[in-house]
């Protein structure tokens, strides 16, 4: 199956499918001497960057995402991978914010959503701080010799939380029932609630009032689909004790799955947006009484193989939906979408307008879509499964399990948004481990990327950065005992900046408004320096803001120093935000003529009041760097990829690498191209470039003297007696 995939992408490679290419501007310019400022940089507030930002390539299977925009809506906000260590296969399908104590749980199948798990065991976590971290993990639920196939988990009345489960074994379907009435603590025992009849839960347990046949407080229902049957609905007005099918939404054939009902505020209407499998839309269908609901209709929106979402919030609705990617191909965004409409104007409509969405966030790759949303408050708590493939159980299919937060607008204070971030450091590779493009940049006169996650921007002289080895007995010194440091040496320290960016429309809503907090730890004398944060709003959007203060020498022990200062973040009030917005945070050097020569060995940028300075546990940090950076070294024999002849001395093919936050370029950083050769021959290279096509893999275009047969498939790989090096840089 993924030879076939294969094939099918690298023959759309050589029909020309390729991406646009990357667009590139400069970066903003150091902030001035001011005590607190909020201006523009020198240059503008687009124009003065230095990142390549490269366009997505459209899918035709999925929806195509329009730019990046301000979208204030109920799951605005930012996202964390906060379970799962790649190595497990955890399924998440429920979030309840539980009152008594205040805690979020997770319940998670411990096992892929499209794979058996024998014995369909149910795991519930718990997180104390809002779901940041998580913990407790122990099995709530499992049956022998089943395998859990969809559930769906609520609060009901008196704090009771339920847990409705389908169960599929070969010969035999069911749903139970199981709840907890203690926090979580103990669970009652499994009951088949529907008496052998079945249906796949989708979304959360709804109230089920009196007004429309149900009970007020007690009445609930889950709505599911069985593929031959339709769409159903089961009730209970008992909190939970019976239950009942209370009757066919949909009837079966007509290719509909899931089914997203929503309530428009406390009236009776109710909405459900249906994924139909045959012709991959989205459909609408009403109701005033959660029973009897009118045929649906074409909502207008193709909805690909990606489940809905619909969440009232604010008299408005909003309806989500993931551009995900299943399977090992290229070009696809896992981006999650919203459409924002009227809710009264689609009930009576049943249609959306307009159907354009607009992007919330962008998810790691393969993410599953279903989608789970926990209210607290005014605030949301969200999270999903990502890094599954559909219908497989590879070996190289881990999960993980993203959390979001939720509301960063300056009115509604800073929320979860704070408490995730709390004593987190903002910067990547913060004490200076990771060198992936080398450890000496002598005489740089212009922006440079030195070690990972930093760049360097010299001022009117130029600039040496090195990585510089710590003595251990001078390492005991700082309470995070780094191993290297990052020297900085410049005849003049005027406008000398040492900074890092924080890439997206979530990092920008994440940091907006708040106070920011900032360490830096040092060896030398001590230099007058400031701090700063500007905010980039992307291209089309609002002036780009910067504001910066002094950093203040706390700590100082001989030629050990430590500095520190906050500050307020620029707002997002009346800010528009454009296409590829970022965050800058660094420091840069106050003195116009004294020279610089010191030794920077540890960073901090944390929203809230300042807390310890805990270097990170090097494993956790590579591997978050490496979505930025990665060195991959090919050895004697090892393949590139394999490719196809589109001349008789070219061959085009794909290149799949480890998952970057965004497409890296990648160039050749040891060894020359004629290390590479193709095969059947050998016929060796002269040449290769790479075009970016995805976060994971890149489209080759190799050169070669000729000889090569049109159309023919060629295995690219290193010659016996050589190594390559390729360096990914996604900064």
């Amino acid at each position: 199956m993924r030879t076939a995939t294969f094939l099918v992408l690298l023959l759309a490679l050589c029909l020309g499918a390729t991406p646009p290419e990357a667009s590139r501007a400069a970066p903003p310019a150091a902030p001035d001497a001011a005590d607190l400022t909020e201006k523009a940089p020198d240059a503008g507030p687009s124009q003065d960057r230095t990142r390549d930002v490269p366009d997505s390539p459209a899918s035709d299977t999925a929806l195509a995402a329009p730019e990046p925009s301000a979208y204030r809506g109920p799951l605005s906000g930012n996202m964390r991978v906060a379970i799962g260590d790649g190595l497990q296969h955890p399924w998440l399908f429920g979030l309840v914010h539980e009152e008594t104590s205040g805690h979020l749980l997770a319940f998670v199948k411990n096992g892929h959503r499209h794979a058996t798990s024998p014995g369909a065991p149910i795991d519930m976590l718990v997180s104390e701080d809002g779901g940041c971290t998580w913990a407790d993990r122990h099995t709530v639920y499992s049956v022998p010799d089943h395998d859990l196939a969809d559930a769906c988990v609520s609060v009901m009345h008196g704090g009771r939380i339920g847990l409705f489960v389908f169960l599929r074994k070969k010969g035999s379907l069911r749903c139970d029932f199981v709840f907890s009435d203690d926090g979580g603590a103990t669970w009652s025992v499994n009951t088949d609630v529907l008496s052998g009849a079945r249906i796949f839960p989708y979304g959360p347990m709804l109230p089920y009032p009196a007004a429309v046949g149900g009970r007020d407080a007690t009445g609930f229902a889950v709505y599911g689909y069985a593929s031959s049957t339709g769409v159903h609905v089961a009730t209970t007005t008992d909190n939970g004790d019976t239950w009942r099918l209370a009757g066919t939404i949909v009837t079966g054939g007509l290719g509909f799955s899931e089914a997203s009902v929503v309530r428009v505020g406390d009236e009776r209407k109710w909405l459900m947006f249906l994924r139909n499998d045959l012709d991959k839309r989205l459909y609408l269908s009403t109701s005033t009484d959660m029973t009897a609901w009118t045929p649906p209709r074409d909502a207008g929106i193709e909805a690909g193989r990606n489940p809905p979402y619909a969440l009232y919030d604010a008299g408005r609705l909003h309806l989500y939906l993931f551009q995900r990617d299943f399977s090992a191909t290229i070009g696809k965004e896992n981006q999650l979408l919203v459409f924002e409409d009227d809710p009264e104007t689609v009930f009576v409509t049943k249609t959306l307008s307009p159907k354009e969405p607009r992007v919330v966030a962008t998810a790691p790759d393969r993410s599953l879509g279903y989608l789970r949303c926990c209210a607290i408050g005014r605030d949301y708590v969200w999270g999903f499964t990502a890094g599954e493939f559909e219908g497989s159980t590879e070996a190289g299919a881990p999960s993980v399990i993203v959390i979001g937060s939720t509301r960063p607008l300056p009115s509604a204070g800073p929320g979860y948004v704070a408490r995730l971030a709390d004593g987190r450091n903002l910067l990547r590779n913060p004490v200076f481990d990771l060198w992936t493009r080398g450890t000496d940049f002598p005489d740089l006169v212009t922006a440079t990327r030195v070690a990972d996650g930093f760049e360097v921007v010299p001022g009117a002289s130029p600039v040496r950065v090195s990585r510089e080895d710590i003595a251990p007995e001078v390492s005991r010194i700082f309470p995070f005992n780094p191993r290297h440091g990052m020297r900085i040496a410049s005849p003049r320290a005027d406008r000398v900046m040492v900074r890092q960016e924080l890439k997206g429309e979530r990092d920008v809503w994440l940091t907006a408004d708040q106070t920011l907090s900032f360490q830096v730890w040092g060896i030398g004398t001590a230099p007058a320096l400031r701090f700063f944060v500007t905010v980039d709003y992307g291209q089309g959007g609002a002036k780009a803001v910067t504001r910066s203060r002094p950093l203040v020498c706390r700590q100082a022990a001989g030629a050990v120093w430590m500095a520190e200062g906050t500050i307020q973040t620029p707002p997002l009030a009346d800010k528009t935000i454009g296409r590829s917005p970022a965050v800058f945070l660094g420091v840069a050097g106050q003195g116009r003529d004294a020279p610089w020569d010191l030794i920077l060995v540890g960073m901090k940028a944390e929203l809230g009041p300042v807390t310890r300075f805990v270097a990170p546990d090097p494993d956790m940090d590579a591997l978050l760097c490496s979505r930025f950076v990665q060195s991959v070294d090919l050895s004697a024999g090892m393949p590139l990829g394999m490719g196809m002849a589109t001349g008789p001395a070219s061959i085009t093919g794909l290149f799949e690498f480890q998952d970057m936050a965004q497409a890296p370029r990648i160039h050749l950083a040891d060894g020359a191209p004629g290390c590479l050769q193709a095969f059947p021959g050998p016929v060796p290279a002269t040449g290769i470039s790479f075009t970016p096509t995805g976060r994971h893999a890149a489209r080759f275009d190799l050169a070669a003297p000729g000889g090569l047969s049109v159309g023919a498939a060629y295995l690219v790989r290193v010659a016996h007696d050589c190594r390559v090096t390729l360096l990914l840089d996604a900064e």
